[in-house]
């Protein structure tokens, strides 16, 4: 295996800018760079690569992501191993191998299907988003999906790209079918996407915006999703993906691949408790913020941390359960030989809301 330093050092000499230009002839505008795209015969120009952000995203197509590395994985047809060596070969990064995974052959490729399902489910649900939002003209009503995610919530189309935001219809059979027809239903089961009783194919995630969630490489190893509305005891606000050979709650971070950057560069990572603190405070200036997804911080969270930052601030929800979080997980980080720090927000505010009337950056920073 690929050693975690040979990739980062791969992902930091590696510019995507220089990349992409290989494939697109793409022209400064403004901040970022447009142009035809390279993954669909096109004349509109809808393919977009912002060099600050380190991103790319066709809003044609949809296909989209955060390094070179992500973008040779598409453009190339390559799995993620694959993608770093050409990409090590091109800027000269020589690779250091780690000991090799004494995983099964078998328990390898069922990994590899759960991602590549984990990516195709991304995608439609990311379409589905896409075309709720396109088709939200004005003058007619507001969709209420677009509604909670732009006026609400206040994302930028930006977090949504990068974040790889989506949307389950309110619908038993929105990938079930697709799922079947390819043969990757029974996979899609082992990884709570779907699901089997009397006899009956159907969704688990239904009426809901997905949040994907990416590991350390950028790949989609589960998903987050949220109902509209307030949640009930059948049918919860948050359904959160199952563990699986992919995907273990306690040793994961919502947002650890889009902030790793950051964090190594700012010196310290912000800890939040949910998906839209996150994006919110990307947005709004700390984009070296993460949040464990769906459980309590664990030694396996403190572990991921600690391979990027020695600084942690702890930014909780003001009611007494995130007052009490806070506490517990100070004492988890500082056997771990954190410095941490605590953030109090103003009453009434939780990380989201607090981001969305303030700028994070400066009201943390004063």
């Amino acid at each position: 295996m690929i050693s975690e330093q040979s990739i980062q050092e791969v992902r930091d000499r590696a510019d995507l800018l220089d990349v992409v230009k290989k494939y697109s002839n793409i022209k400064k505008k403004g901040a970022n760079y447009v142009g035809d795209c390279p993954f669909h015969d096109e004349k509109s120009g809808s393919f977009t690569v912002s060099p600050a952000k380190g991103m790319f995203k066709c809003f044609g197509c949809g296909v989209g992501g955060q390094d070179a590395i992500k973008f040779i994985m598409e453009k190339e047809r390559m799995d993620f191993p694959a993608s770093v060596k050409y990409l090590a070969n091109w800027f000269n990064v020589t690779l250091e191998e780690t000991k090799k995974d004494d995983e099964p052959p078998e328990q390898l490729v069922k990994k590899a299907d759960y991602t590549n399902i984990n990516k195709r489910v991304a995608k439609l649900y990311q379409k589905n988003l896409l075309s709720l939002k396109c088709a939200n003209w004005p003058n007619q009503p507001v969709n209420p999906v677009i509604d909670e995610l732009l006026n609400i919530r206040k994302l930028t189309n930006s977090s949504i790209v990068n974040f790889e935001l989506g949307f389950a219809p309110d619908d038993y059979r929105f990938i079930t079918p697709i799922l079947m027809e390819r043969g990757m239903f029974a996979a899609a089961e082992d990884i709570g996407l779907v699901k089997t009783s009397n006899n009956t194919n159907f969704d688990i995630y239904r009426n809901r915006i997905m949040f994907p969630i990416h590991n350390e490489r950028g790949e989609i190893i589960g998903f987050g999703g949220r109902k509209l509305e307030d949640g009930k005891k059948d049918n919860p606000k948050y359904i959160n993906s199952r563990d699986s050979l992919i995907y273990k709650k306690e040793s994961i971070l919502y947002g650890i691949y889009q902030a790793a950057r950051a964090i190594r560069e700012m010196k310290f990572a912000v800890l939040v408790e949910g998906y839209y603190d996150v994006i919110s405070f990307h947005q709004t200036g700390m984009p070296n913020t993460v949040a464990p997804c769906g459980t309590a911080f664990t030694d396996g969270h403190a572990k991921i941390l600690k391979r990027y930052t020695q600084h942690i601030i702890l930014i909780g929800d003001q009611d007494a359960a995130g007052q009490k979080a806070n506490l517990k997980n100070v004492d988890l980080l500082l056997r771990y030989g954190f410095k941490v720090d605590i953030c109090q927000l103003p009453e009434k505010h939780d990380p989201d809301s607090f981001s969305r009337e303030f700028k994070a950056m400066e009201d943390i920073a004063a």
